[in-house]
């Protein structure tokens, strides 16, 4: 999704993301996993990035699928205030095939809405 960005708006962007993170608005109710899961990374220090213009969203976190995809919406939506022209059903379209979903369904989860 924030690949086809340009680099300023992307720097914009994660910026904003990662000020949702910490405020906790931006995934619903994540619980962390436990240390000892295969699924956390391997160096401790990847579990929370510190690197600047890297979105700082831990590696143990678990989500279900409906607060996946609330929490892909809500980044959607950040990226169409800083790129109106962003297409969120476009960029995901790939993601949801995977899950055998059309792309327009992302609009009808539950969450905030993109516009």
């Amino acid at each position: 999704m924030l690949s086809g960005l340009d680099s300023a708006t992307r720097v914009d962007v994660i910026r904003d993301v990662n000020e949702s993170i910490e405020s906790g608005t931006i995934f619903e109710k994540a619980e962390p996993m436990s240390v000892e899961s295969s699924a956390v990374a391997c160096d401790p220090d990847m579990a929370q990035p510190s690197k600047k213009g890297v979105l700082k969203i831990c590696s143990g976190m678990v989500l279900n699928r409906r607060e996946f995809f609330i929490a892909i919406r809500r980044l959607g939506r950040i990226i169409k205030k800083y790129d109106p022209k962003f297409d969120l059903a476009a960029s995901v379209r790939d993601l949801m095939n995977s899950f055998g979903r059309s792309p327009f369904e992302i609009s009808l989860i539950p969450g905030h809405l993109c516009h």
